[in-house]
């Protein structure tokens, strides 16, 4: 998710919010693709990737996080394109990532669509996260816990999930 696109939009005209929230939305496309995951849907300043289909592999969090990094990191030089060209900071990427089952396809959005409770526990972990970080559930740690450092965050509510754990993922572990 874009942080700070509201605010752009209040002090930008809607061709130039267009071009940096299009130019962003590219450029995340293009490093989950590399990463090995799948762009389903696009929901204003937010882009919805899944990674484990067709087929599921083994490191397909560790993919995850590993594009959610890369993600920040092209957010932060995105960010001092806006400041350059358009004067204006705040521009920053928030990350969401949650793993478990999900159910693709079907529908009225046919084969882009993503459904099911892994999809809004990794949104409610997005929007409770901070900018500028990989926010991660409880789930998806024990699958990278071993690859990444993290720090606990602590317990959010997600509607009917009750109480999840949130952490942090701090960097990359050269192993």
């Amino acid at each position: 998710d874009v942080v700070g696109s509201t605010t752009l939009s209040h002090h930008l005209d809607a061709e130039d919010v267009t071009a940096v929230i299009d130019g962003a939305l590219g450029q995340f496309t293009a490093i989950v693709q590399a990463h090995g995951g799948k762009v389903l849907q696009y929901a204003g300043d937010s882009v919805l990737a899944v990674f484990g289909t067709p087929q599921a592999r083994e490191d397909d969090a560790e993919r995850a996080v590993l594009a959610g990094l890369a993600i920040v990191a092209a957010g932060l030089v995105h960010g001092e394109l806006v400041l350059a060209r358009h004067g204006r900071t705040g521009f920053g990427v928030r990350v969401g990532i949650n793993s478990g089952p999900v159910l693709i396809g079907g529908g009225l959005e046919g084969a882009n669509s993503v459904r099911g409770m892994t999809v809004n526990i990794a949104a409610r972990i997005e929007q409770a996260g901070e900018g500028g970080k990989i926010n991660i559930s409880g789930e998806a740690y024990e699958l990278i816990r071993d690859s990444f450092p993290c720090t606990y965050r602590g317990k959010i509510a997600a509607k009917n999930k009750g109480e999840i754990d949130m952490y942090f993922v701090e960097s990359v572990i050269m192993t």
